[in-house]
């Protein structure tokens, strides 16, 4: 990776406004200048087309204020457009060094996620379906609504499949691994004996005399709720019945502060907080974890030859098929002659396929401009992955000034009033700590546009309402007892502005989650 530039832009920091100018400017340069850059020459990459034509139309617009109309013509030749759309160009004009034809129909996103919800479920045996109903039971999954969820491993094995084709893998072994090793601190093998009774019957009364408390009002483990579980205690042996007594015994009524703790229950919830580690648990688990990622490796197999049989390709087919085509040495010589700069656009929110294109274009080409901003970075769900962007975005910082490398940040807000940027600035600065460590300082807050240049702006600072927006932090202050809102710190804070100063309760807006609050 080398001639590299790493613009790190805020939100409304003038990202759009830097690169286009920046783009002009090249542009604009004397044709003998070693910077100078025909429009014809430019790679711009983004994540919407939206992005792209708005990016077009704003450099476009630049040149025509300097006077470069025929330049500005010329634009429309740019590569420009989504990294998918970019990398589908490339790959039309050089199709026979990857071994694909020119004429591959492409399968948009839509049609993929069709494909994906209708196939997943033909996938498994009846086998595998009654080991998942075994599952299931076992350890009482249920859905939001707190019924029988069999369709469970379906969104298991969907979240697996979508993310080994952002992520391009076909090899689960290391994913199984790790499944396995994370399992094993989980479960230190303590073995549970399971023997068979008559559990459902013992789990129906036992549930009866603790809802029987509960609904009683009483406040205090009661003797029939001890007589239940010292009566019930010898079927407490099977995972089942585990699974589903847990859950009664965190329903149950609490021992009276001080008082001396009840030996039968205090043994029940041992045994249901010993039921997770136990052989059984770690045995049904470690079926499930092979089990899942075996019938993503027979999805895959199955997906790849719908592809052949189709005769098309998805957007991850058509970026691992960009990565090699720049592994071969002639083509990408060629693209390197053909186009000198390339800008990259939301880098934050590339995935790990996306990121080696970048590094493998970087190579070849004169000189990359590369924006992001790791607090923007949204595309999680697709593949990206923010901790691998900012890790490059730390290695090209590392090589300031090798390499032609270099890293700058924008840290100006030209989009917000200067009490939104300060609130921001406070919020950001404790959710991304961290994140950017010592340099959480220097890398996250913004300065307000409008103090650091008021000649710019029509209305002046003086005009403006004092700190109309404030950042009062006392979500801290919750209790772990109740997730609500500490309203009464926060009337007290309202108070004491209308008190001190001169602030009218009409004045103030107040947002919150619920009416009540």
């Amino acid at each position: 990776m080398k001639n590299v530039t790493y613009i790190s832009a805020g939100a409304g920091s003038g990202k759009t406004y830097t690169l286009t100018t920046k783009l002009a400017e090249l542009i604009s340069k004397d044709r003998n200048d070693p910077e100078h850059v025909e429009p014809e020459q430019v790679i711009l990459t983004t994540f919407t087309v939206k992005a792209a034509n708005e990016f077009k139309e704003k450099a476009k617009a630049e040149l025509y204020r300097k006077g470069k109309f025929d330049e500005a013509s010329r634009l429309d030749s740019a590569l420009m457009g989504t990294i998918d759309s970019v990398a589908s160009s490339l790959i039309q004009k050089y199709w026979y060094a990857v071994g694909m034809s020119p004429k591959q129909g492409v399968m948009d996103d839509n049609a993929k996620a069709t494909y994906i919800n209708q196939s997943i479920a033909n996938i498994p045996s009846d086998d595998d379906l009654h080991f998942f109903a075994t599952f299931r039971k076992a350890f009482n999954v249920t859905d939001r609504d707190a019924h029988p969820d069999d369709n469970y491993w379906k969104d298991h094995l969907k979240d697996i499949v979508e993310k080994s084709i952002s992520f391009d893998i076909t090899d689960y072994s290391a994913s199984v691994e790790e499944s396995l090793r994370i399992l094993q601190g989980l479960c230190n093998g303590t073995h549970i004996h399971i023997e068979h009774g008559q559990r459902i019957a013992v789990l129906e009364a036992m549930h009866t005399e603790v809802e029987g408390c509960k609904e009683s009002g009483k406040k205090h483990t009661t003797l029939e709720a001890i007589d239940s579980l010292q009566k019930h205690s010898r079927y407490m042996d099977d995972i089942e019945w585990y699974a589903e007594f847990s859950q009664i015994v965190k329903g149950a009524p609490a021992v009276p502060k001080g008082a001396v703790p009840i030996p039968i229950l205090e043994e029940a919830k041992q045994k249901a907080a010993d039921l997770w580690r136990s052989q059984e648990v770690y045995d049904l688990q470690e079926k499930y974890i092979r089990t899942i990622f075996r019938l993503a490796g027979e999805w895959n197999e199955q997906y790849t030859q719908y592809k052949l049989n189709k005769r098309i390709v998805d957007f991850s087919d058509i970026e691992h098929y960009m990565h090699k085509l720049l592994q071969d040495k002639e083509v990408a010589a060629e693209i390197g002659r053909t186009y000198t700069h390339l800008f990259v656009d939301e880098f934050q929110d590339c995935s790990p396929i996306q990121v080696k294109i970048f590094m493998a274009l970087a190579d070849v080409v004169k000189k990359s401009y590369w924006v992001g901003d790791t607090k923007q970075a949204i595309y999680g769900f697709r593949g990206s992955d923010t901790a691998l962007t900012k890790a490059v975005a730390d290695a090209i910082a590392l090589k300031e000034g090798k390499e032609g490398c270099r890293s700058e940040t924008l840290k100006e807000s030209w989009r917000s009033v200067p009490s939104l940027v300060y609130a921001c600035n406070r919020a950001f600065m404790e959710i991304f700590r961290p994140i950017f460590g010592d340099k959480t300082e220097e890398q996250v807050p913004l300065m307000p546009a409008m103090e650091m240049h008021p000649d710019k702006f029509e209305v002046k600072l003086e005009d403006r309402a004092k700190d109309p927006l404030r950042y009062l932090n006392i979500t801290q202050r919750r209790s772990s007892r109740s997730p609500k809102l500490n309203v009464e710190d926060l009337a007290s804070y309202i108070k004491e502005m209308i008190d001190g100063e001169e602030v009218r309760p009409s004045d103030i807006a107040v947002l919150g989650r619920t009416g009540y609050d």
